[in-house]
């Protein structure tokens, strides 16, 4: 990862989030590319960097690139919460069967882990192999 600079701020900062489906219900291939181009689209409108995705059957793994403004906090409430926006208007006949009419997609918790430069090779190979 290259060295990031913003107003006068030199930084490489990586985190690793981890987020579930509601339930863990194991719809996530269903809903795959839908919810990767979503994400992108989110992390341009936040300014962070998706660096991979990888999607298993009910969960998520995200690379990100970040800059020292932002929270993960932020990041993951946004990804959260404006994909389940979208995927609802998309998919609110086949969603409707599945949560019950509650408007929920995620579930509330998440893991996050800061990644080191010398670990970055691994964690991208790691997401890759999600769901395969």
């Amino acid at each position: 990862m290259q060295l990031q600079s913003k107003n006068r701020k030199k930084y490489v900062l990586l985190a690793h989030i981890i987020f579930t489906v509601k339930y863990r219900k194991r719809i996530l291939n269903e809903y795959e590319d839908f919810i990767k181009d979503s994400f992108r689209k989110i992390s341009k409108t936040y300014d962070f960097k998706i660096l991979e995705i990888g999607i298993d059957k009910d969960h998520v793994h995200i690379l990100i690139s970040y800059n020292p403004n932002q929270t993960i906090s932020k990041i993951v409430k946004s990804l959260k919460q404006v994909s389940t926006y979208n995927i609802w208007l998309s998919f609110e006949d086949k969603l409707q069967k599945i949560f019950y009419n509650k408007r929920v997609f995620w579930s509330s918790g998440y893991f996050v882990s800061s990644v080191g430069e010398f670990n970055e090779d691994i964690i991208f190979e790691y997401i890759r192999n999600q769901g395969k």
